[in-house]
């Protein structure tokens, strides 16, 4: 049986929205004998993932409960408080950024100093003036139109008094991640989260803030798909076999549902589904044209090919899956600098969608990527990317952009097989808290200190498995304790073995706020090249810190 990555959220609003295809479900209290063995098996996986969700968002409570009592008394600008907010900002990677508010919910302080701003959080989930509960979790759509969650827990004095509050903010999508995405790993099952309204909190793949999928249903008039969702919101738990296009897969299968109820014990509902593959029928044939060209020949054909014919015909020839710009090797997609998508042989639902907060499995946002790479004269990315030869598997994708005009930019990319494509979340949860870590170190002690600190060989910052250097905005080394002599050195010119500015994606991801990209860098000791998944944070407007961790 082949387990998908899909999510069934993403097909249920890609095929009602989208496509405009109609989704034919039936619902089942019990299933058909030949599906009896993997019904029980995933029935035991959905309870033993919503377990996992369970404890990690009731150790992350705690913790929250535990600052709040802790901040029972103390001021705003107690630098009490700051050290408080701190342990709870790095020992939670899964979080964006903490806060505190005051007792009329303005927020007083937040870290990273600069998170609260980017997230606008609403009044009314800081309200928490007739607070009774221990606990409030809430979600809201921030300005980039991605969906958050945000964790409150209420201060409160020795006398009673309602002195404000703690909170904590992640992309709904990253909150969850964490036991998602070793669950998986481990097992293969597509796996979502909604609220008891319908409102998605998680999904593999970003989608715009606010979606209801119940809603969207209904809209679509589509009466058996919102009986079907209704009885996901309504029980507790359940079972579901349904027929539905998948439009990432293009094809008709068929699959099985299975959700419970995740326990968080506190102020929401939420419904955790996970699905599985039983069969499929394709419906859109697979490329036969091939080609030879390399991928960057490929790439400057079809530049030729707009300047020679124009826009509008190019990106109808880029938009045909039987268009001479699609083969067995390569595709050509078109994006404008913006991130919206304008042409896609696979995807042409998804023309004029803005794909800018699109992220692969890791975190990394591979649109944004290629729209800085096209601001920069183009060149070469990698990014993990399902690999419609392979029934939708995350691989490594080498593409090369060719910026058009100052206006948009194509794409083009070759899947890289033999390239390691998985990461330890551990590994990755160490990183964010070493690096959140030592920025905060800087910010007590200063930039000479955490310098010094970062390029001490038997300091806490030393770590030959995870990497952290430092560098300004210039792309001057200011500190690399596994090779001193770069120290001083400017790399802003340096490029991976395709050729790609790397230290002016790590500046750009640094004056972004932060954030994971992939690097293909040579190991010296090894005398090879190793794929890894960076990660970036400023620490201020004059440098920043980073490290990476190998993929295998």
């Amino acid at each position: 049986m082949s387990k998908s990555f899909r999510v069934l959220v993403i097909v249920l609003i890609a095929a009602v929205v989208v496509c405009g295809a109609v989704l034919a479900f039936h619902s089942s209290a019990s299933s058909s004998p030949e599906s009896d063995v993997p019904v029980k098996e995933m029935q035991t996986a959905v309870q033993n993932l919503s377990a996992s969700l369970s404890e990690y968002t009731r150790a992350l409570s705690g913790d929250i409960v535990s600052a709040a009592r802790n901040l029972s008394g103390i001021s705003a600008d107690d630098p009490a408080s700051i050290r408080v907010l701190t342990e709870l900002y790095v020992e939670n990677p899964g979080v964006s950024f903490v806060f505190r508010t005051d007792a009329d919910g303005s927020v007083v302080c937040s870290l990273p100093v600069t998170g609260s701003a980017g997230y606008e959080i609403p009044s009314s989930v800081l309200d928490l003036d007739n607070a009774s509960a221990g606990m409030y979790m809430r979600t809201f759509t921030g300005p980039s139109g991605v969906e958050a969650t945000c964790l409150l827990s209420p201060i409160v004095s020795a006398g009673g008094r309602h002195e404000g509050a703690v909170g904590a903010v992640g992309d709904a999508r990253r909150f969850f991640a964490v036991p998602i995405d070793r669950f998986r790993n481990a097992t293969g099952y597509g796996v979502w989260v909604v609220n008891d309204q319908g409102y998605v909190l998680y999904s593999p793949v970003p989608m715009n803030g606010g979606t209801n999928i119940l809603t969207v249903a209904e809209a679509a008039g589509n009466t058996e798909l919102a009986n079907v969702l209704r009885r996901i919101m309504t029980e507790a738990e359940g079972t579901a076999e349904y027929s539905s296009y998948d439009y990432g897969r293009l094809q008709v299968v068929d699959r099985i549902s299975v959700w419970s109820t995740l326990d968080t014990k506190i102020d929401s509902t939420f419904r955790v589904i996970i699905t599985d593959d039983m069969s499929s029928r394709k419906l859109v044939p697979l490329p036969t044209a091939s080609s030879d060209m390399t991928l960057k020949e490929f790439v400057r054909a079809a530049y030729s090919y707009v300047l020679e014919n124009g826009r509008d015909a190019a990106l109808a020839e880029f938009s045909n899956p039987e268009g001479q710009f699609t083969t067995q090797e390569y595709y050509v997609s078109a994006l404008d600098r913006n991130g919206t998508l304008l042409a896609h042989p696979y995807r042409p639902g998804m023309t004029g969608l803005d794909r800018s907060v699109y992220e692969d499995v890791n975190g990394v946002r591979t649109v944004s990527m290629v729209a800085s790479r096209a601001s920069h004269g183009g060149g070469y990315v990698l990014m993990l990317y399902p690999n419609y030869l392979k029934d939708m598997e995350n691989e490594v994708r080498l593409s090369y952009v060719q910026p058009i005009d100052e206006n948009w930019c194509i794409v083009c990319g070759m899947f890289v097989s033999e390239m390691p494509k998985r990461l330890d979340p551990a590994k990755k949860d160490a990183m964010i808290r070493d690096l959140r870590s030592i920025v905060q170190y800087a910010h007590e002690y200063g930039k000479e200190a955490a310098l010094a600190a970062l390029s001490d060989p038997s300091g806490l910052y030393y770590n030959e498995g995870c990497k952290i250097v430092a560098l300004d905005y210039d792309g001057t080394v200011l500190s690399w304790p596994y090779d001193p002599t770069r120290t001083g050195v400017n790399l802003l010119g340096a490029t991976d073995v395709y050729g790609g500015s790397f230290v002016r994606d790590l500046v750009r991801t640094a004056k972004g706020g932060g954030g994971f990209e992939y690097m293909y860098l040579p190991i010296q000791t090894e005398s090879r090249s190793k794929l890894q998944l960076q990660y970036t944070l400023p620490v201020d407007d004059a440098w920043f810190v980073s490290a990476g961790v190998p993929l295998y």
